[in-house]
């Protein structure tokens, strides 16, 4: 075992490994979008709206990517927020970490469950 996890509590490393687990559903998350991407910024890029009866599955995709690039826009914003205050508060907690980006653990999660399941 590393030295830097044996200094760590049981429970520091139960909530660093829920921060992990929020890199990883974005890592994955973010290989899908590069898969639709070109999609993604067409769509992105106009403002025509899609009308008609017949959707098919790869509009469907596409609105899903949209979406997702507007969560990982403020996810970004969130990172850059955080990375000032840690840099200027070397003593910020793992739980402060995790207080701030619980929000996306969840939707991150939910998004990539409802990837996979496509």
């Amino acid at each position: 075992m590393d030295l830097e996890i044996q200094l760590l509590h049981l429970w520091e490393r139960m909530v660093q490994n829920e921060i992990l687990e929020i890199a990883t559903h974005y890592k994955q998350l973010h290989s899908f979008i590069e898969s639709k991407k070109e999609r993604a910024n067409s769509v992105l890029s106009t403002s025509t709206v899609i009308h008609g009866s017949e959707y098919s599955t790869e509009s469907y995709i596409t609105a899903i990517c949209v979406g997702i690039i507007s969560v990982f826009k403020t996810y970004f914003n969130l990172i850059d927020d955080f990375e000032w205050k840690v840099l200027n508060d070397p003593f910020i907690t793992f739980s402060h970490v995790q207080s701030v980006f619980e929000p996306y653990r969840e939707l991150f999660r939910m998004l990539h469950i409802h990837k996979s399941s496509k």
